[in-house]
């Protein structure tokens, strides 16, 4: 649903910035976004949240600026705040407050619709790596889900970090895009492309059927008129378009993703640090728990976006 305060006008001019067919409005926004870099510096400061779960107005727009121009924003708990005692209804409320309201529920989520994040026995989530202390690949959150359940944002809450291990990479999907417009406008037609990308049904243990997904890699929300991508560098149980253009545009995001690219941004969530992300690129290194250091993470996933429209030109 169009948000109220959006005018089909202002989606509009939000996308021509993405139109190949629009040179000046995409270069309009390019310097804007790289501007906001600041120096280089991918990512501010860490917000300090003073009452977790509760959010001032000044810390919420922090938030939301941040993940406007970095698509991400880190965030840590006063002080004087138990990180041992967020609850995931904490989380929650934590995400209310920042009017994130239709959770992604799942199979493998918890009852109130939250993920908890650590290494399980338990035979329905033991097959999927996000339960595992294996590394996890680069992806966005929900490639395989169907158009109507576009992950827009997600948060990770980190109440214990493993032993050694469980490093996050971060890309904004904003700043993979003008790499590869700039090596070639080709590039991005061919990820944009509406069967671009496919992942197969597939049968849960419990007999649940979740439906092929197929799609782009980058397209435009048509509820915010924000870039979006969807994107897995998983090598089994993907199909990509089979046809030359589809496959260097693949071979392309590999490259950025496995040379050095300075626009990867590596971060080690501790205890009572957590993250709010416009579902940009990430990955997580493989991690080693002991008896007395077990990792614990939140994770919430939206269909709500954080993300607001710019129009200023």
């Amino acid at each position: 649903m169009l948000d109220q305060n959006f005018t089909i006008a202002e989606l509009d001019r939000r996308s021509e910035h993405f139109d190949l067919a629009l040179a000046k409005p995409y270069q309009v926004w390019r310097e804007k976004k790289l501007m906001s870099l600041q120096n280089g510096e991918l990512i501010q400061r860490s917000i300090n949240i003073s009452t977790f779960p509760d959010v001032s107005k000044e810390e919420i727009e922090e938030i939301k600026a941040q993940c406007t121009d970095h698509g991400v924003a880190f965030y840590h708990l006063d002080s004087d705040q138990s990180p041992s005692k967020i609850s995931t209804n904490d989380l929650r409320v934590f995400a209310k407050t920042l009017g994130l309201l239709i959770l992604d529920y799942h199979h493998c989520t918890e009852e109130d619709g939250i993920s908890v994040l650590s290494v399980s026995e338990n035979p329905k989530k033991k097959s999927f790596i996000p339960y595992t202390n294996r590394g996890l690949g680069w992806h966005t959150d929900g490639y395989y889900n169907q158009p109507q359940q576009q992950i827009r944002t997600m948060i990770l809450h980190c109440v214990q970090p493993a032993a050694a291990g469980g490093e996050n990479e971060l890309l904004d999907h904003e700043l993979m895009y003008i790499q590869l417009r700039d090596e070639s406008p080709q590039i991005i037609e061919a990820l944009m492309q509406t069967d671009c990308m496919s992942i197969p049904s597939y049968i849960d243990s419990d007999g649940n059927k979740r439906i092929e997904s197929k799609g782009p890699v980058f397209y435009i929300d048509s509820s915010t008129g924000n870039l979006q991508m969807r994107y897995t560098a998983r090598k089994h149980n993907i199909t990509w378009k089979d046809n030359k253009e589809t496959k260097e545009a693949a071979l392309a995001i590999t490259k950025l993703l496995n040379n050095e690219n300075s626009y990867i941004h590596k971060h080690q969530l501790k205890a009572g640090e957590g993250m709010v992300a416009n579902n940009i690129l990430h990955n997580r290194s493989p991690f080693i728990d002991n008896s007395d250091t077990k990792r614990l993470v939140y994770r919430a996933r939206y269909y709500d976006s954080l993300a607001t429209i710019n129009t200023e030109q």
